[in-house]
């Protein structure tokens, strides 16, 4: 028995955990999206940002980087070469500062801090299909990222970093996303000292892809064609990626500039903590030198720490669940 044209097709029932009709869901998204503006609206002004932007506009004055040529704001007997490794940053400091003053630099953060949230809700919710874990992605991030939100050139590192995940993390399956990788790690090389983690991340991939070529030595059932040919491509990225560190202005010495600082601070002992009876040096008062876990006891700053045990507790059970899978 045929169906008649105008009897209507019988319609498909709506779950109610379809992501179009997750209310709930969705209405956390929209206050943990106001949890992060909350917290990223606040004045612009830390002691950093000040020498940044003078560094950038005797660039844009003179052409010249600082570090080449001697600190013009140092005494002469102080002025020392040293690889500067915020330049680029420095430049576009000053450049916006000069065009849009407080108000474009206050801008330049709200679009950084926008494109990190932004590519963290797309990971999540492409791997997910769900608001909620969005949400809670969020404001988990927020809470643990919050103090770490200030104009500084590691704010470009942050954002280029979270966009290369996206990359990553859909899959590198033609050149434009090898073009995409290598192209952010320019940017990244330039912006700032952390650009080896650009390299490290890739690397995650490539390693899961070596892995996997091997496999299908082994069985060829085990690891496909497809797969593979992805696996090539993150190789490809990965190495032309570690040579892309090497376009900057100061070339070898820029990618052999993060060994050395490691290497700088373990001779001067600055990772040996601030201690009163420590021995070592004054590097160590940085608390970015510090273990996170030496802070545990402090009232201070209690939302970080706690959103940072949560992040760990996250990434155990992730561990976990992806090895069972």
């Amino acid at each position: 028995m045929t169906r008649s044209k105008s009897s209507p097709a019988p319609s498909q029932p709506v779950s109610p955990e379809s992501p179009r009709t997750d209310v709930v869901g969705w209405i956390a998204v929209v206050l943990s999206a106001l949890v992060v503006v909350l917290l990223a609206w606040f004045k612009i002004g830390n002691l950093d940002l000040g020498y940044h932007i003078a560094y950038g506009r005797h660039f844009l004055e003179t052409g010249n980087i600082v570090g080449f040529q001697p600190d013009p704001f140092l005494y002469a007997e102080s002025c020392q070469p040293f690889v500067n490794a915020n330049w680029g940053a420095q430049v576009i400091f000053a450049w916006i500062e000069g065009f849009g003053g407080a108000v474009g630099l206050f801008a330049l953060r709200s679009a950084l801090i926008a494109v990190i949230f932004a590519s963290i809700g797309h990971i999540v919710f492409r791997q997910t299909r769900r608001p909620l874990p969005l949400a809670f992605a969020w404001i988990l991030a927020a809470m643990a990222g919050y103090e770490r939100f200030s104009l500084r050139p590691e704010l470009f590192s942050y954002a280029v970093l979270s966009v290369q995940l996206v990359v990553l993390v859909g899959g590198v399956r033609t050149r434009w996303h090898i073009a995409a990788l290598v192209g952010l790690q320019l940017l990244l090389v330039n912006l700032h000292s952390y650009f080896l983690l650009g390299v490290a991340l890739t690397m995650c991939w490539a390693v899961v892809a070596i892995s996997g070529m091997l496999l299908q030595r082994w069985s060829a059932s085990l690891y496909s064609q497809h797969t593979a040919a992805n696996g090539k491509r993150i190789l490809v990225a990965f190495v032309v990626q570690a040579v892309a560190c090497c376009c900057h202005p100061w070339h070898v010495l820029a990618a052999a500039f993060p060994f050395r600082t490691a290497r700088y601070l373990a001779q001067t002992d600055a990772m040996g903590g601030a201690g009163p009876t420590d021995t070592a040096g004054s590097w160590s008062n940085i608390s970015e030198f510090q273990s996170p876990f030496s802070f545990f006891d402090e009232s201070i700053n209690r939302f970080t720490i706690d959103a940072f045990v949560l992040l760990l507790i996250v990434v155990f059970v992730g561990l976990v669940s992806s090895f069972r899978q």
